[in-house]
């Protein structure tokens, strides 16, 4: 009897660990993958009204933006979509005075409210401490993508983060089709083991007016 009751006990351990893996996948998003290489019809679009980049070399932001957008109308809002939007509705600063990594010009993320009925915006810089990853967390709960700033051949870069597991979080990056993964890309190797404390930079937080309201 009691080599039994080990027995059950043992396989119970091994459906509760099994279950509680399951769940941790759960918040996982079916995020539109849009890309910004070479391959991509939109690839070689300008960003903003006088500037000379373009989506291929400048347009992760604006490439990230269409997969959330995407996501939440349920609309084909590709990234050339997007990027006429931006440039009918006040969504850049381009000038010849403007210079920072994005060459000569300067998303105005905070026009992207006025997209359609009304859209909520957040931003949170963590360059001086650790990323808050509770909050992130908190958002991919919420069934909300979070586009995180990162580093990317030593350039800042975004990513759309769509959910966590045990391997840590899942995006979809416009520069590699391929990565799955945040950790396996973007993750020091330092003695804290802080990962993507370390990692994410800051985030852009993007619904619209009256998600998640009863």
């Amino acid at each position: 009897m009691k080599k039994l009751t080990r027995v059950s006990f043992f396989l119970l351990l091994l459906c509760t660990a099994y279950t509680q893996g399951r769940a941790a996948e759960e918040p996982a998003i079916d995020v539109p993958y849009y890309t910004q290489g070479r391959d991509a019809p939109w690839a070689d679009e300008t960003l903003g009204l006088r500037s000379s980049v373009t989506i291929r070399t400048h347009g992760c932001a604006l490439t990230c933006i269409a997969m959330v957008y995407s996501y939440f109308t349920g609309d084909d809002v590709n990234p050339s979509i997007m990027n006429r939007w931006l440039k009918g509705n006040n969504g850049f600063k381009d000038d010849e005075d403007i210079s920072d990594y994005s060459g000569q010009v300067v998303l105005n993320w905070p026009a992207l409210t006025h997209y359609g009925d009304g859209w909520v915006y957040t931003r949170f810089n963590w360059r001086a401490l650790p990323a808050d990853l509770l909050l992130v967390k908190y958002y991919l709960g919420r069934r909300i993508p979070v586009i995180a700033e990162v580093l990317y051949k030593g350039a800042p870069h975004y990513v759309v983060l769509t959910g966590y597991g045990e391997k840590g979080f899942t995006m979809h990056d416009p520069e590699q089709p391929g990565a799955k993964i945040f950790n396996d890309f973007y993750n020091i190797r330092d003695e804290h083991g802080s990962g993507p404390g370390r990692n994410i930079y800051g985030i852009r937080v993007l619904y619209p007016k009256g998600y998640g309201d009863e």
